[in-house]
């Protein structure tokens, strides 16, 4: 059965009423994807720490916590609402980790989200430290502090702006192996890929970004 993208986008971005552990994530800016796949090449496929690699749909929160240290998988939402992510912070910066249904049982990494704040912010408090030699942080498009100039040379043009936000969405096709329940042997199969950001911009360089990666056949 072929699972529709936008169901596993809605998955994504639940409003998260109640949670356990950190500070959770902020919404998306919008609760849809619905701009058009301007961008031609897919750039949300890892999520470089220093030396360590955490990728999209591959990775679980749990293995990169086991990295990372500090807090614990933190939980928001229930059935297609739930999201469980993990929250750090830089010098001026947090990040989540962010998983979702679509993870599976394992709480895979399928969505990033990052904002410059300023030392005062209460929520850091909650948000572990990312150690000395799991530095610097990228995402393959670039991070905070990335200039604009820098975001439209590997990204293209926009699919849309809002106010100071730009939104990037490109859509593909990559072939794999699946194996039906019950099948006595695995077929190829055609997958969909997305994958979306959406980047805040400010004094020409990004202040706030959210990166997702979803698969689906």
């Amino acid at each position: 059965m072929r699972k529709a993208i936008a169901t596993g986008i809605e998955a994504l971005v639940p409003a998260a009423i109640a949670f356990a552990g950190s500070t959770p994530p902020p919404r998306a800016v919008s609760d849809a994807i619905t701009v058009a796949p301007t961008t031609v090449k897919d750039h949300v496929r890892s999520l470089r720490l220093g030396e360590f690699t955490a990728l999209f749909e591959k990775t679980p929160l749990e293995e990169i916590r086991a990295k990372l240290g500090g807090n614990e998988i933190s939980h928001a939402g229930d059935a297609s609402d739930s999201i469980r992510w993990l929250c750090y912070s830089l010098p001026g910066q947090i990040f989540w980790l962010i998983s979702n249904p679509m993870g599976g049982t394992r709480a895979h990494l399928m969505e990033v989200v990052a904002e410059s704040v300023p030392n005062s912010d209460p929520r850091l408090e909650s948000c572990s430290p990312v150690p000395q030699n799991l530095r610097p942080i990228s995402l393959e498009f670039g991070w905070l502090g990335t200039s604009k100039a820098e975001l439209h040379h590997r990204l293209g043009q926009p699919s849309r702006v809002q106010g100071d936000w730009q939104l990037f969405r490109f859509q593909g096709k990559v072939d794999g192996s699946y194996r039906a329940p019950g099948a006595a042997a695995p077929s190829r199969v055609e997958y969909d890929v997305l994958a979306y950001i959406e980047a805040k911009l400010e004094n020409g360089a990004i202040s706030a970004l959210r990166a997702l990666h979803v698969t689906s056949y």
